[in-house]
């Protein structure tokens, strides 16, 4: 994985807030695959083909997920998704979300205009969306806006959940 522009509060991950004007190989990474990413604003999310979700950056607001609003300056894997394979996520400008394996959708950060789908004017770490809204379907794509958040469920049955092919989605601001 390669990142470049502005490094400010460590979005690019290289353990710095200096710019970079050409891609970079990320370090931290270097030897996972990373089969989605996604920036945001001032963070950004990537996640391996083991369904590891790693993100640095901003903190503020409990985007990256660890249970604290330091910014993070190299990758960090998100302990509150370890073992929920994820394999989409996407970065608001001040909120992110992940989509398991199963389709279950994760949802943290700010959500003061109910982007995170749940009461909550912050959450700190991986929350649970509730899927009635969905028919108890599972998810099948998610997009984070600046204050807002899309989903569209899967038509898929669990058994062809393999079937689905990672979206990569670079949205935020």
């Amino acid at each position: 994985m390669y990142t470049w522009g502005e490094g400010k509060n460590g979005k690019l991950g290289h353990g710095d807030d200096t710019d970079e004007f050409n891609p970079r190989i990320l370090e931290p990474l270097l030897g996972k695959d990373i089969i989605a990413m996604s920036c945001g604003k001032e963070h950004t999310i990537a996640v391996t083909d083991e369904g590891e979700v790693y993100s640095w950056g901003t903190g503020a607001g409990g985007r990256l997920g660890n249970g604290k609003e330091r910014n993070r300056f190299t990758p960090l894997a998100i302990a509150g998704l370890r073992g929920r394979y994820v394999n989409q996520v996407s970065c608001g400008e001040a909120h992110s979300a992940a989509i398991s394996g199963n389709g279950v959708l994760f949802t943290w950060g700010r959500g003061e205009y109910g982007q995170l789908g749940y009461e909550e004017q912050k959450q700190l770490v991986p929350q649970e969306v509730d899927s009635a809204p969905w028919d108890s379907k599972q998810v099948a794509q998610v997009s984070c806006g600046r204050n807002f958040t899309l989903g569209k469920r899967s038509s898929l049955l669990k058994a062809n959940w393999s079937l689905f092919t990672p979206f990569f989605s670079f949205s935020g601001d």
